[in-house]
């Protein structure tokens, strides 16, 4: 114990600075954090309320046109709205599982409107958010 004691002692300056400079880091990454709360808020909301756009126009889409516009699992039926939210949000992101199917031209065409959508959000939202991280936080 004696041992530890004096090592501990002998290098109580540079324990109390880095302590100190850890401090300093943390207080800069949480004001940063702070700072950026309500771009990236923001940005969240945007991109969710895309997916719920998308997955309404889905499953308007399967209830106006005739027959099954998706395979669902393989089997061809009508898309529930949990089932188009999620089918959304893989879209969105550009995922694509495969479990759910558009069949129909023209839910191929609003997929394809949507990963467009998704991925013009993605590079616009994070030049926004970069930039309003330079500003200083404001929108």
């Amino acid at each position: 114990m004696a041992a530890i004691s004096g090592l501990v002692l002998q290098h109580t300056e540079h324990i109390a600075l880095f302590l100190l400079e850890t401090g300093e880091l943390f207080e800069i990454f949480f004001g940063n954090l702070a700072r950026m709360a309500v771009p990236v808020f923001a940005f969240f909301s945007v991109y969710s309320l895309l997916i719920i756009v998308f997955a309404t126009l889905f499953s308007l889409i399967d209830r106006v046109l005739p027959g099954a516009q998706f395979s669902i699992s393989g089997v061809e039926r009508p898309i529930t709205f949990a089932e188009s939210l999620y089918f959304s949000v893989s879209t969105m992101a550009t995922i694509g599982y495969g479990d759910i199917l558009p069949i129909d031209d023209s839910v191929r065409m609003v997929a394809a409107i949507e990963v467009l959508t998704g991925i013009l959000l993605l590079l616009f939202g994070f030049a926004e958010l970069l930039r309003a991280d330079r500003r200083g936080g404001e929108p």
